[in-house]
């Protein structure tokens, strides 16, 4: 494990799989669920950092990745119910949960939520990563993953 990770963990936190980076972003264009899954499956599969899995072993932790084929890192949230003046708070609501939902241990150490609020309102796509995720592999920024997410889609449409 890298220095940060170790001091990580030295830090014994409460809520400990809630500690994450995240990203909201706006979509543009209409980009089918089935191709935004496809390309998080192809990230995930491409970035080990995405597999880490982390668990106490006598009196300090140990990193393992998980296998390639470790579930898909992708949610959809319809909230095409929800009223304007409550789509803020649903978003919310939504991203939360999604960060609630990290798993050092088992998986996942990272989250893809597609977020619909149907009646040509914009779609937003949530990406969240555990911060041992993050440091433990530099070049997942929120930026670089959001170019690496828009490469993937480029080519699963080709």
């Amino acid at each position: 494990m890298t220095p940060i990770q170790h001091w990580y963990f030295e830090r014994d936190l409460e809520e400990a799989h809630h500690f994450n980076q995240a990203v909201l972003l706006e979509l543009r264009r209409e980009v089918p669920a089935e191709v935004l899954e496809r390309a998080g499956q192809e990230l995930q599969r491409h970035h080990d950092a995405l597999r880490l899995r982390f668990r106490p072993v006598g009196s300090g932790w140990v990193q393992e990745f998980a296998g390639e084929e470790c579930g898909s890192p992708f949610a959809r949230v319809d909230l095409g119910d929800v009223e304007d003046a409550e789509l803020s708070l649903a978003v919310t609501r939504a991203a939360e949960r999604a960060q609630a939902s990290l798993d050092m241990g088992s998986g996942p150490v990272w989250r893809m939520v597609l977020m619909d609020p149907g009646r040509d309102r914009p779609r937003r796509l949530l990406l969240a990563a555990h911060h041992l995720v993050a440091v433990s592999y530099t070049h997942l920024r929120a930026h670089e993953t959001t170019s690496l997410i828009s490469y993937a889609v480029f080519c699963l449409k080709k």
